[in-house]
């Protein structure tokens, strides 16, 4: 008996072997693009999220001020924290002492669940930082994951009608 075969001398056998073989093929493909989903959706999960606040405090005296609150709300530490933000007078700290001013030294480590919190401005009319605030301006956080292979630079737009602020403890 000889094998089924088609138009052209190809055997059923021929057949099933390609259709195997392309089926293996597809099979491969959706392989790889679930790792790479899979490698992503590790990343995103395991990666530091560093996340500006504006909070409003009372000073000693009892004025408002406000100031800049740095959270990690990711599962990993950040590492080498700069922030960019725009040029500004900062009230009563000298230009060029603040510690956002361009050039200052990164934050080391921010561990995951931790803030830092730094003085932006009283809340005096007619105050430099306050214009800035009530115009609209971006900070930027760049900062690098554990192992410090992952680098992420992310801008947040901060507004004084539209961005949160909240009343500190």
């Amino acid at each position: 008996m000889n094998a089924l075969s088609f138009g052209g001398g190809a055997s059923l056998s021929d057949l099933a072997t390609s259709v195997t073989a392309v089926v293996a093929l597809i099979a491969l493909c959706v392989a790889v693009v679930q790792i790479r989903q899979s490698s992503r959706i590790h990343r995103a999960q395991t990666r530091p999220y560093i996340v500006p606040e504006v909070v409003l405090h009372k000073t000693a005296r009892g004025r408002d001020a406000l100031y800049l609150q740095l959270s990690n709300f990711g599962k990993t530490p950040a590492r080498g924290i700069t922030v960019q933000f725009p040029a500004v007078r900062w009230n009563v700290v000298k230009r060029g002492q603040h510690p956002l001013d361009a050039g200052k030294p990164a934050i080391a480590l921010l561990a995951p669940g931790a803030s830092i919190t730094y003085f932006l401005g009283q809340t005096n009319a007619g105050d430099d930082f306050l214009s800035a605030y009530a115009a609209g301006f971006e900070v930027g956080v760049t900062y690098v994951d554990a192992s410090g292979t992952l680098p992420v630079t992310e801008t947040y737009p901060l507004k004084w009608d539209t961005t949160y602020v909240r009343q500190g403890d």
